[in-house]
């Protein structure tokens, strides 16, 4: 039995704890203990596990629960403390993005795992979506020749509160869009192109320092990769992820708003709709990505095998692209953390 403590039960901690609720009907896996400060967040995860603790503090749930693992949940800012205090109780760790916000936290964690040998594992989503797969795939192939340029975007309209307390619209707790919703398509570009030479970016602030919108240029020689996010037009805007990847021979194209979400389109002037890998089950297709990074996780953790795909090493990578990101747009406004 996979004992699993989640901390953290607000929008994606309820994603994951549903995930968790599918994942136990053919794994040995169970939620045995929830926190979260807001009693109504406690009691609604509660819902799919009677049996589960339920802590106001997740610092509480680890001194008194014995666990298998732990999902981390909570704020961006949050991440290393409850992170590094799971791989010390000797836990495995499912650490939702971004890592951290300090190459400094980054670099404390990587130490952690080293000395304790915790199995850490990094929610970047987007390697377990089957537009993606389906791309990351094809340029690892060659079918289409090379790739010869990448442009992908991320946008979404404001909504809600912003978070708990507001965390997401304050940049020492979430990085802005850089850092929290950015890196969704940085990290991709890396994981599937490697390290770009160097960067260049355009980024707009809201006139205090925290910045709504990024455009980036990638350095891969000779690609043309670029990467677009926003998060802060009018409320009704609809959340788009999107990509239109230039191959020898194809042009790819996803839209996750279109009806036909993703498209190939070959020299002979026609266009395809590729039949993509998925899970039939009409409960895990509404988390459709979530639910196959954690069914990896909880396999690994359960077979006692190293994790390899969104690994800690990589998510440090990863956050310390973004993060001198985030430096290159403040200098350009002339400004820092606020």
């Amino acid at each position: 039995m996979l004992k699993i403590g989640l901390i953290g039960a607000g929008s994606m901690g309820n994603v994951h704890n549903s995930c968790y609720s599918l994942l136990k009907r053919d794994h040995d896996v169970t939620v045995t203990a929830i926190a979260d400060l807001r009693p109504q967040m406690r009691e609604q995860a509660k819902e799919l596990w009677p049996d589960a603790s339920i802590y106001n503090d997740g610092s509480e749930l680890l001194e008194k629960e014995n666990l298998d693992a732990v999902d981390i949940c909570l704020p961006t800012y949050l991440h290393a403390m409850f992170a590094k205090a799971a791989m010390e109780k000797g836990c495995d760790v499912f650490i939702e993005k971004p890592l951290c916000l300090s190459t400094e936290d980054a670099e404390m964690l990587l130490e952690t795992q080293k000395k304790h040998g915790s199995r850490v594992m990094i929610g970047h989503v987007l390697h377990f979506l089957p537009e993606y797969t389906y791309l990351k795939e094809v340029k690892e192939s060659g079918r289409y020749g090379e790739l010869k340029s990448l442009v992908m975007q991320r946008l979404m309209g404001r909504g809600g509160s912003g978070g708990w307390e507001g965390w997401f619209q304050n940049l020492a707790k979430s990085g802005s869009v850089i850092v929290d919703l950015h890196i969704h398509d940085a990290d991709f570009i890396r994981r599937i192109l490697g390290e770009p030479k160097k960067f260049s970016l355009s980024a707009r602030d809201n006139g205090n320092g925290f910045f709504e919108q990024i455009t980036a240029l990638f350095d891969y020689e000779n690609k043309f990769v670029s990467a677009e996010a926003a998060w802060d037009y009018t409320k009704g805007f609809p959340f788009t992820a999107s990509y239109r990847a230039g191959f020898e021979k194809a042009a790819i194209v996803f839209d996750s708003t279109g009806e036909a979400k993703l498209k190939v389109y070959t020299p002979d002037g026609k266009m395809l709709v590729p039949e993509l890998e998925q899970n039939k089950d009409e409960g895990i297709k509404k988390f459709t990505g979530y639910y196959d990074e954690l069914k990896y996780f909880c396999e690994r953790c359960i077979e006692k095998k190293q994790i390899e795909s969104c690994t800690l090493e990589d998510g440090v990578k990863t956050i310390k692209l973004v993060l001198s990101e985030l430096l290159e747009a403040q200098k350009q406004h002339g400004g820092g953390i606020k």
